[in-house]
């Protein structure tokens, strides 16, 4: 190789490799990288021979330095290749990580997803599973045989009850996301005894707002991880002071570092009794249409039109903006609460000469449609309880303007923040209006984000949960062990005292001593391993591997008829028993995304899954139905 130049010496190693020579093959390529370290696509080829030789984790460690290296053209192949490493690997939660990466590129496919989740389903971190399972049926929603598998894994987590003194829209959110994730109970109401019973059923308990239920319950002994969320109003109207916060696990403030800063001064030890997380507010920006749009003279005023909205500063400023424009014209969305702010905004409509400019459109079930022909989004709230509606605006392309109430410019941009009514004319006239980045903000602050960290903590305390079970389980079995081989003397109740720890250390998100052992790869060459090296942008519809998609989601509805026909049949005394002793971790998603099947490997795999679904299916009814109403002793 002496008289070789660099070039040679790597189109050699890929020939090498492409003959299925692959010690000499990497041999080549490494020579090549010593002298061009930042060469991203050799990293990427060095990984697909690696791989092919069965050397997974090193592989890996190439094609992450060849995606740290890589361009745009060379993207999409190396995001395979390590996706697909990440899966033999036995790497779900690093695989996961790369979704929305995969996605961008167009190459996020059913199929990865489920094999994904396939693997904490091995690993039984079944709140991934669960959300790589609802990946899937985003990007292919016909996928039938998903749902009663999200059924049986949400059984084995952990039972949550959600409590509150009446519903909002935030609460809704709330709900709707943990309905599709846990075992869930939900009270509206404040029966201390009613509320206590489901407590004693629940693993964990999320209480909405402080009231005096809340705490009433603070002073009773534990019988569950307990959750507080807080908003603005629970924290200055609220009673957190009363609260015996060290029976309360976790304390979630909806909003910024202002809301939490007005919770310490209520309670100044508070974080020293209890953990404290703050987590902002988000909205559903996919149920808002965007629409790019020029400057126009229409403002949009929507929501709560109580004292608290401060609607006299917008008319202040309506009257000021008239003065150097008199075609603007602003609407406002909502009901008055109060009989007498009603009757005062409207007298100062009449008397500021602002009949002709303000109009009240009344209450919008539509808002989507309502904020179409508008151009601007305006809070004048003296708090944060405006900034979801001001967020649903620019998810539409509205500029937002927000008046500096407490803590407004930790939650919003400066430049779209005024003080006085000069202000606010100042950003209503000026030139700039960029609808795509008032989306692109909104979009920041989704209910996505806001979710994801609301479901961080709860996938904690559900590890700390199952940890506890383990080790109980264990110390149970220990202490019958010892009464079966030797005399135990009084002794046995004093042990038996240790059994519940009070409490247990979180594992990692993924530990590699619990990941599942997969035999090396067969020795193939270079191009099997990844996709073409020019991933072409297209819709997903258009993918190489949208036939076996298809033929996938045809598969499964097949699948799931059979599931449903096998469901309903009576079990015989030996199956029944087959059934109970059998666990999730005997279905094997990856089967299930083949192309073809013969019968009697479709029934095999059909007969498994029945195994853990026919335990609910006769009582639930359809697959899709509430587990709150079979699986709970409660009624709502």
């Amino acid at each position: 190789m002496a008289g070789e130049t660099r070039s040679e010496i790597y189109e050699r190693g890929l020939q090498l490799a492409e003959a299925g020579d692959h010690s000499q093959a990497l041999d080549c390529i490494q020579q090549h990288l010593k002298s061009m370290p930042e060469d991203g696509q050799a990293w990427n080829d060095a990984g697909a021979v690696l791989y092919c030789m069965g050397n997974v984790d090193d592989a890996i460690e190439h094609f992450e330095k060849a995606r740290r290296y890589c361009d745009a053209s060379e993207a999409g192949e190396i995001y395979w290749n390590l996706t697909e490493a990440y899966i033999d690997g036995g790497y779900p939660m690093l695989a996961a990580s790369l979704f929305d990466d995969m996605e961008r590129f167009n190459i996020l496919t059913a199929d990865a997803i489920n094999r994904i989740a396939n693997i904490f389903l091995k690993q039984e971190y079944y709140g991934n599973a669960i959300e790589s399972l609802l990946r899937s049926l985003e990007l292919l929603p016909n996928q039938e045989i998903l749902h009663p598998m999200i059924e049986v894994i949400r059984t084995k987590r952990a039972k949550l009850s959600v409590f509150a003194s009446d519903t909002t829209e935030q609460l809704t959110e709330a709900l709707d996301f943990f309905d599709k994730r846990f075992m869930l109970e939900k009270y509206i109401g404040t029966d201390l005894t009613e509320t206590r019973n489901r407590m004693e059923w629940s693993d964990i308990a999320w209480f909405e707002g402080c009231d005096q239920t809340v705490v009433d319950l603070s002073g009773f002994p534990k019988v569950c991880e307990t959750i507080v969320r807080l908003n603005n109003n629970d924290i200055l109207d609220g009673k957190p002071e009363l609260v015996n916060w060290e029976n309360i696990d976790t304390v979630i403030v909806a909003g910024n570092s202002f809301a939490k800063d007005a919770l310490v001064d209520k309670v100044n030890d508070i974080e020293k009794r209890t953990r404290v997380v703050t987590i902002a507010r988000g909205i559903d920006t996919n149920k808002f249409n965007f629409t790019e749009k020029n400057r126009g003279k229409r403002l949009a005023f929507a929501g709560d039109l109580s004292a608290k909205s401060n609607l006299m500063l917008m008319l202040q400023g309506m009257q000021k903006l008239n003065y150097f424009d008199n075609d603007y014209r602003l609407y406002i969305a909502g009901e008055f609460e109060d009989a007498s702010v009603e009757q005062y905004v409207k007298h100062s409509i009449e008397t500021m000469g602002l009949s002709s400019v303000v109009f009240f459109d009344g209450r919008q079930d539509k808002l989507n449609n309502w904020l179409t022909d508008k151009h601007y989004i305006v809070s004048t709230s003296i708090c944060d309880d405006a900034l979801p509606m001001v967020l649903k605006g620019m998810a539409c392309g509205l500029k937002p303007l927000v008046h500096n109430f407490p803590g407004a410019e930790q939650a919003m941009d400066a430049e779209f923040v005024f003080n006085i009514s000069e202000e606010f004319c100042d950003l209503v006239l000026s030139d700039t209006y960029e609808p795509g980045r008032y989306r692109q903000i909104a979009e920041q602050n989704s209910l996505n984000a806001e979710m994801k960290s609301i479901n961080d903590i709860l996938v904690r305390f559900e590890k700390e949960i199952v940890a506890g079970r383990a080790i109980e389980e264990q110390q149970v079995q220990g202490v019958a062990d010892r009464i079966e081989s030797s005399n135990v003397s009084s002794g046995v109740a004093d042990y038996t005292q240790t059994l519940r720890p009070a409490a247990m250390p979180v594992e990692p998100a993924f530990a590699n001593d619990n990941a599942i052992s997969f035999e090396p790869p067969a020795a193939i060459p270079v191009a099997d391993v990844a996709p073409p090296a020019e991933v072409p942008i297209e819709p997903a519809a258009t993918q190489q591997s949208q036939g076996i998609v298809e033929e996938a989601a045809a598969e499964a509805l097949r699948a799931s008829r059979a599931l449903e026909a096998l469901a309903k049949q009576p079990a015989t005394p030996k199956q029944q028993q087959s059934w109970n002793q059998g666990t999730l971790n005997n279905v094997d998603i990856k089967q299930m995304s083949n192309t073809s099947l013969d019968a009697s490997a479709e029934e095999q795999r059909m007969a498994q899954i029945a195994a853990e679904f026919a335990g609910i299916a006769d009582a639930a009814g359809k697959t899709n139905k509430h587990v709150e109403s079979t699986q709970s002793p409660f009624a709502n």
